[in-house]
């Protein structure tokens, strides 16, 4: 019997990708495309771990499959591998995890870097394509948010995501997604906050009194 040679399994952390080890990487991701397209929506929004089994992946592998799982509203959280190599390489992408309340990040967040915290999150910079910010609290990014924002990870509805340009390529709050900004030449530039607001998230101007 054929190996599939990517299988999607359920857990309580979210969703499990296993990936096959001995399959050719670029089948792994046609096959990954394919499984993603099939059933876009049932996925969206999901928490994914990533399972490579004993494959060592190098770590611009391991950013086209993360690429390619966000590209359809997935959330890496984790990559998992009996390779110590392919997991290093995956944690040394994620910029911090710690449990602290608040955290300062003073530059610019780059396409493939991502920080998890359990507390709040304040950027000086930008956060570009490509980047993550998962916060148990609020998020603040003293910049343009153009990257994949959760506030409110752990279950915080309550939570906000403050931007001085915000237009970021998803946008979650608790367990809430809002769509992806819209260019649009004609929206005045100033600082937006998002919340979530009768079940919607909604985005307005920030006004501080």
């Amino acid at each position: 019997m054929k190996r599939d040679e990517v299988v999607f399994k359920g857990s309580k952390d979210g969703l499990q990708v296993i990936l096959d080890d001995q399959a050719d990487f670029d089948q792994i991701v046609q096959r990954f495309t394919k499984r993603l397209q099939s059933a876009d929506y049932f996925f969206r929004g999901a928490d994914v771990t990533l399972d490579t089994g004993e494959r060592e992946l190098t770590e611009e592998q391991v950013l086209v499959l993360e690429d390619l799982a966000r590209r359809h509203r997935l959330n890496v959280v984790k990559v998992v591998s009996k390779s110590s190599r392919t997991e290093r390489k995956a944690t040394a992408r994620r910029v911090v995890e710690t449990t602290d309340e608040t955290l300062l990040h003073r530059k610019t967040l780059r396409s493939g870097q991502n920080i998890e915290f359990a507390g709040n999150v304040v950027i000086l910079g930008d956060v570009n394509p490509g980047a993550q910010i998962r916060a148990g609290g609020d998020i603040v990014v003293m910049g343009t948010l153009r990257g994949v924002a959760h506030a409110g990870a752990t279950g915080n509805e309550e939570a906000c995501v403050v931007a001085l340009h915000l237009r970021p390529t998803q946008l979650r709050i608790g367990s809430f997604i809002g769509r992806p900004a819209e260019e649009d030449e004609t929206r005045s530039i100033a600082p937006e906050v998002a919340r979530v607001k009768n079940g919607t998230i909604f985005i307005e101007h920030l006004h501080i009194s």
